[in-house]
C-alpha cells in the first residue's frame, strides 16, 4: 500500500511487492533491556507511506538477557485490530510449511480486498446519498474542563492505565449480554457517562466511538450487491462515529438508554464518516475485545513484555484530548487513557479514569445480586419464527446430542459439572 497527495487530495494505491516489507536481524549486547525501545522506535520511524516500506520485521536477539524477540511494526494506514490475528495465523502457518521443506507456501483462500472493499464504500456514498444526522440531543458537544492550554501534540502525550482483577473481568463479560442484550459497549459507555458526569457536572456527553467497521452485510443491503467477505483481510477498515452517553443515578435506567442508543446508530456508524467530518468531540472511545485471544492458539508467539517505544511521532497531532483505548489482557480489563499533561492535570484524569473503573466495578456487583432473580427476555427473531410455525406443538424441536460413554461414570462429580456449566450457561436456565 502507498499513499500520494496530488492537488485533489489524498490518494492510496498498491506498490510493487519487492522491498516492501523491511526484514532484518540484530544483535543487541549488554542492557538489551534498556536499548530495545529505542532500537524499536528506529524501525518503526522508517516506515514510510509514500515510498514504502508500510511494515518492518525485525529479529531482536540477546543471548545474555531474554534470547529472541521478533518485532513486527505495520503503519496503521494498512491494519487494524482485527487484522492482527490473520496476520499472525498466516505468519505462522507459512513459517511451519517453510519448516516442512521446500514447497511453495499455501494460505487459506483469499477473501475479498481492500481495493474492492474501498470500491464499495464509494458505491455506497454515491448511490445512497446519505443523510447522517448528528446525535439528537446535543448540537454542541460539551468539551472538557481544561487546566492548561498547549498544544495538542503526541510529544506531551502521557497515559494512565486502569484495570480490573480477573474475577471482576470475568463477571463483566459474563453479565454484559442482560436481559436489554445490551453488550459490554453499553456497560462501558455507562461507566464512562458517570465518570465524566463528576468531571463536568453534566448528565450527557458527546464522544467518538470506534467500531471495526467490517460491516458486509450493511453494505451488500446499500449498495444491493452481494456481501464480500472480509474474514481473512487484513486493513484498516475501522469506523469512527459520534455518540451521545448518558448517566443516571438509576443505572438501569442509565444501561437502557445507552444500550438503545447503541441500537439505534443508523448502519452501525460506518456511514457517518462517508458525510460528516470531525465531530469535534473531545473524547476517543474504542474497546479492542479480548487481545488474549490474537495469540491464544498460536505455536510460536505470544506477547513479549517489553516496551516497543512511541507508536506515534512527536510531531503528530493528536485528534481528541482523551484517547480511552479498552481491551482483555492477561484475563483483566485493562483501559488506557491517553492525555496532554499541557492541557489536562494527570490528578485530575488519574481521578476520572478510578472514576471510571470504580462505576464499572459498581455495575458489575449490581448485575451479579440480580442473577439469580428472574429476568424478562425478547424472543430472537428466529425463536419467533419457530413459535410462529409451531404453535400447536410446543415441545417439538429439541437438540439432542447422544454419546457413548467408555468407563465407570462418578454420578456426583457428573452432576456438579453439569451444574457449573448450567450456572455459566444462563440460557439452559431458560423457561418459555
Amino acid at each position: 500500500l502507498r499513499l500520494e497527495r496530488p492537488e485533489s487530495g489524498w490518494r492510496q494505491f498498491y506498490g510493487a511487492p519487492e522491498n516492501s516489507v523491511w526484514c532484518e536481524t540484530v544483535e543487541l549486547g549488554d542492557g538489551a533491556v534498556d536499548v530495545l525501545p529505542e532500537a524499536c522506535a528506529a524501525f518503526q520511524e522508517r516506515l514510510d507511506i509514500a515510498h514504502g516500506p508500510l511494515a518492518s520485521i525485525v529479529h531482536f536477539r540477546s543471548a545474555a538477557e531474554f534470547g529472541h524477540r521478533l518485532l513486527i511494526a505495520v503503519h496503521h494506514l494498512a491494519i487494524d485490530g482485527v487484522s492482527w490475528r490473520i496476520l499472525l495465523e498466516d505468519l505462522e502457518s507459512a513459517y511451519d510449511q517453510a519448516l516442512a521443506g521446500p514447497k511453495e507456501v499455501q494460505l487459506p483462500v483469499r477473501t475479498t480486498s481492500f481495493r474492492e472493499w474501498s470500491k464499495s464504500l464509494g458505491d455506497v456514498r454515491r448511490i445512497t446519498k446519505l443523510n447522517i444526522s448528528r446525535p439528537v440531543g446535543i448540537e454542541t458537544p460539551v468539551h472538557l474542563p481544561r487546566e492548561g492550554d498547549g498544544e495538542n501534540y503526541e510529544r506531551d502525550a502521557t497515559m494512565k492505565v486502569v484495570r480490573l482483577d480477573s474475577a471482576v473481568t470475568a463477571d463483566l463479560l459474563q453479565r454484559s449480554s442482560t436481559a436489554e442484550h445490551l453488550g459490554i459497549n453499553a456497560t462501558l459507555l455507562t461507566a464512562l457517562a458517570l465518570a465524566l458526569r463528576n468531571r463536568t457536572g453534566r448528565d450527557r456527553h458527546l464522544i467518538d466511538l470506534e467500531g471495526h467497521g467490517r460491516e458486509e452485510a450493511i453494505v451488500a443491503s446499500l449498495t444491493d450487491k452481494p456481501a464480500h467477505d472480509l474474514s481473512r483481510t487484513i486493513g484498516w477498515f475501522t469506523s469512527m462515529y459520534p455518540v451521545e452517553i448518558a448517566a443516571d443515578d438509576d443505572l438501569g435506567a442509565a444501561l437502557e438508554m445507552n444500550g438503545r442508543m447503541l441500537e439505534s446508530i443508523p448502519h452501525r456508524g460506518l456511514t457517518y464518516q462517508l458525510v460528516h467530518g470531525s465531530s469535534g468531540a473531545d473524547v476517543l472511545f474504542n474497546y479492542l475485545g479480548q487481545l488474549d485471544q490474537v495469540v491464544a492458539e498460536l505455536k510460536y508467539l505470544r506477547y513479549a513484555p517489553e516496551s516497543t517505544g512511541p507508536w506515534h511521532h512527536p510531531r503528530s497531532r493528536r485528534s481528541h484530548l482523551l484517547e480511552i483505548n479498552c481491551a482483555i489482557v492477561d484475563g483483566c480489563f485493562e483501559a488506557r487513557w491517553a492525555f496532554n499533561r499541557g492541557i489536562h492535570h494527570e490528578a485530575i484524569i488519574d481521578e476520572t479514569a478510578k472514576d471510571f473503573i470504580d462505576a464499572l466495578r459498581t455495575i458489575v456487583a449490581i448485575r451479579a445480586n440480580k442473577s439469580s432473580s428472574p429476568e424478562r427476555l425478547s424472543l430472537s427473531p428466529i425463536q419467533q419464527l419457530y413459535f410462529s410455525l409451531e404453535q400447536a406443538r410446543p415441545n417439538s424441536g429439541f437438540d439432542q446430542w447422544h454419546c457413548e460413554i467408555e468407563g465407570p461414570v462418578e454420578v456426583k462429580r457428573f452432576r456438579a459439572a453439569w451444574d457449573g456449566v448450567s450456572r455459566r450457561h444462563e440460557v439452559l436456565r431458560t423457561t418459555f
